[in-house]
């Protein structure tokens, strides 16, 4: 193997790497993210329904 096909197998393996580390990052991006939205799914509107419910108790 000469010197300039070690020189290209690195590029290549270190584009590789590159790679491999954005999707990875963009997989844990997407994952974070489920994560935070399931208070604004989930719990914001609970807190909104308990609100309507202890202001219609409050008119009684």
């Amino acid at each position: 193997m000469t010197i300039a096909q070690r020189l290209y197998l690195l590029i290549f393996s270190a584009f590789l790497a590159l790679a491999g580390l954005a999707g990875f990052g963009i997989f844990q991006m997407n994952k974070v993210y489920t994560a935070t939205n399931y208070a604004n799914v989930d719990t914001i509107p609970s807190i909104t329904s308990m609100s309507i419910a202890s202001d219609n108790i409050a008119q009684l």
